[in-house]
């Protein structure tokens, strides 16, 4: 293999070969125990055998953390958007299938006696004839009577507990008779509408 000198052009030489090539110069320029300051092929070529410099490493950390801060809450926005569709589907579903028991029976389905909430999903899966699960969300059922079961409500609160029905609840979707859709209060969130 043929020597290198400064000048000589290095296209075509491995990393390998760059590397000894450098080090072979930088041997050869101390004078006095000292390094020469390196010409600015040498620069070149010790960066690109060096790797990457703190300021381009820092560039590259700030842009990552950017399009994180810009990426996680719009991730964070859709899912919940998407648990919040779980529980509006699954309060829809619930409604349609009581008013389909009133059209078979003539009164609403009942699932409690003395106005109490019913939140045995298994029993209004049975009752309904459905097949909810209720995913993180807190489902319950009352029936209002008088003589028989003339009304209904229909609520998920997000939380998965009586607790989250309760004051001060994140989310509870909430549908009756009179409803073409449930209604959500409290909604604390500004991308709820």
């Amino acid at each position: 293999m043929r020597e290198k000198g400064h000048n000589d052009s290095m296209r075509g030489s491995t990393s390998i070969e760059k590397a000894a090539d450098f080090s072979r110069r930088l041997s050869s320029d101390k004078s006095d125990g000292d390094l020469k300051p390196p010409s600015a092929q040498t620069v070149r070529e010790r960066s690109s055998l060096t790797g990457f410099t703190l300021t381009e490493l820092l560039i590259v950390v700030v842009i990552i953390g950017v399009l994180a801060s810009i990426v996680i809450p719009n991730y964070t926005i859709q899912r919940e958007k998407a648990l919040d569709k779980t529980a509006i589907n699954a309060v829809k579903l619930i409604a349609i299938a009581n008013r389909q028991y009133f059209a078979k029976y003539g009164f609403y389905s009942s699932f409690s006696d003395g106005g109490a909430w019913n939140d045995n999903v298994g029993s209004i899966n049975d009752q309904l004839n459905l097949a909810l699960s209720p995913g993180g969300w807190y489902i319950r059922l009352q029936g209002t009577r008088s003589g028989t079961v003339d009304s209904y409500i229909v609520q998920a609160c997000k939380g998965g507990s009586p607790a989250a029905c309760g004051s001060g609840g994140m989310r509870v979707f909430t549908i009756t008779p009179a409803d073409d859709e449930p209604v959500c209060d409290p909604c604390n969130y500004p991308y709820i509408s």
